[in-house]
């Protein structure tokens, strides 16, 4: 699994598996929380761009939230150079994953029961 430096800035550095995908949503919800707090839009708008990869026994998630909720993608594709993010190809899993309201608990558990709500 990987997480966002501190701000969502900078490299993705790898987090253990497990209780490490819930806390990384909780991260990325507490970054989120203090731009809202800070009154900066700019930062909110960037870290929800940004999202977060966890890893989830072999498969690869990209998680994003924003005022609806939160969205995950598979990508399936391997990068074309080293370093670089998977990219998206036919037969992609992609849904959103629940509301803004769902715990990082429930977020997690969703991912791995492929339990996804209709856009």
């Amino acid at each position: 699994m990987t997480q966002e430096s501190p701000k969502g800035h900078g490299g993705r550095r790898p987090i253990p598996d497990g209780d490490g995908c819930e806390a990384a949503v909780a991260a990325h919800l507490a970054e989120l929380d203090e731009a809202k707090q800070d009154g900066d839009d700019e930062l909110w708008n960037d870290i929800c761009s940004d999202g977060i990869e966890v890893e989830i026994g072999e498969a690869t998630w990209e998680l994003w939230f924003d005022q609806d909720g939160w969205t995950a993608a598979r990508p399936t594709y391997e990068p074309e150079f080293p370093g670089e993010s998977r990219a998206f190809g036919d037969g992609d899993l992609m849904g959103r994953v629940g509301p803004a309201t769902l715990s990082p608990e429930e977020v997690i558990r969703r991912l791995v029961t492929l339990e996804f709500e209709s856009f």
